[in-house]
């Protein structure tokens, strides 16, 4: 293999001068570089359909890193698309509005006329994030917000035929990363551990069989899913969470995936699903009252789905304590590897269970 220029420019930086560098391909002045040409203006439609643009482009204005906007598209002195690059890291809560509110300001003092319908948001990410905070984001009202995604990115880049080797490094390394991420289903669980990336795309693949399963009504709607990075002493891990369970006025509970990966060599074969991947039913409390640890177990011990939840080594008094540990919610295929529509299903199945604990779990603050 090659090298690639991308396996060593990962910043955000480098993919923004990327893009800057792809979509200046599109202006009519390198219309004699053919096929970046094509595909320059093929990849700006794809960000104009998301929006539904339908308008010819007689004039592209690029900015790159403009007052803190990672680009700026102008598009016939009329049309604004702020383009919100990340790579692996997450978006701050409502940046993108903040970077509209700077733009309208900037074009208020250069008393330009605007129509502030017509300045759009385009999240552009090739790392892995959940799908409800992606929509949250897509949501957000005061705005025109749209993702464009990994697996989209790859389809739109299968146009590009030419031979320059910088679109080529390009599509070489995000499609390494989706293969990386999508390994996760051939790996067997029974002799090894997901890495990093094996957990996103774990965690992508409940993202998908969850929106199903409350299509179907298998699982509650009213139960909100989302995973991300938590930091901590050791190393942090990723969560994926599963909300609105059980809410009583000073705690609530809710169920947690904890999954470390191969940062952790000590998390290997034997102790492997009890510390990695395992499936924990949580507690948050205002008062951290560890009690409530303490009688809810007993409670979660006496139903049959929970007999075999294994106590932690400790109850520890916090925030967020852990209350019991399911360590065979997984289903695994003959080769080893995740059934992962059966885990989804062995999720809903524990988590429909506990929504009916409504009342025994209430008032153990005492």
């Amino acid at each position: 293999m090659k090298p690639n220029i991308f396996n060593f420019a990962t910043k955000e930086l480098s993919q923004d001068a990327f893009l800057c560098y792809l979509l200046e391909f599109s202006k009519e002045e390198y219309k004699k570089y053919e096929k970046e040409h094509i595909f320059a203006n093929i990849f700006l439609k794809n960000i104009l359909n998301k929006f539904s643009l339908d308008i010819e482009v007689k004039k592209l204005e690029i900015k790159k890193q403009y007052n803190n906007i990672d680009i700026l598209l102008i598009l016939n002195d009329e049309y604004y698309i702020i383009i919100e690059d990340k790579t692996f890291t997450s978006e701050r809560k409502k940046q993108i509005i903040s970077y509209k509110d700077k733009l309208k300001k900037i074009l208020e003092n250069d008393k330009r006329n605007f129509d502030e319908e017509k300045i759009y948001g385009l999240y552009f990410k090739i790392g892995d994030e959940c799908l409800q905070r992606i929509e949250e984001k897509e949501k957000t009202k005061g705005m025109n917000i749209k993702s464009l995604l990994r697996k989209e990115i790859i389809n739109i880049f299968e146009n590009y035929s030419g031979e320059n080797i910088i679109f080529n490094d390009y599509i070489s390394y995000i499609k390494e990363i989706q293969e990386r991420t999508e390994n996760f289903s051939k790996v067997d669980l029974r002799k090894e551990m997901f890495t990093w990336e094996e957990i996103n795309g774990f965690y992508n693949a409940l993202d998908l069989e969850f929106i199903k399963l409350k299509e179907k009504k298998i699982l509650s709607k009213q139960i909100d899913t989302s995973w991300y990075y938590v930091a901590n002493k050791n190393g942090g891990f990723l969560c994926y969470c599963f909300w609105n369970i059980e809410e009583y006025e000073k705690y609530k509970y809710y169920m947690q995936i904890e999954s470390i990966g191969k940062k952790e060599e000590a998390l290997r074969k034997n102790d492997y699903f009890e510390k990695n991947l395992r499936l924990c039913v949580k507690v948050n409390s205002n008062d951290k009252n560890i009690n409530i640890l303490y009688k809810g177990f007993d409670i979660l011990k006496k139903e049959e789905i929970f007999s075999n939840g294994i106590r932690p080594l400790k109850f520890s008094s916090g925030y967020n304590m852990t209350q019991l540990i399911i360590i065979d919610y997984l289903t695994l295929n003959e080769n080893g590897t995740i059934n992962i529509s059966k885990t989804a299903l062995n999720i809903a199945e524990y988590l429909k269970e506990l929504l009916k604990l409504d009342n025994k779990l209430k008032n153990l603050e005492d």
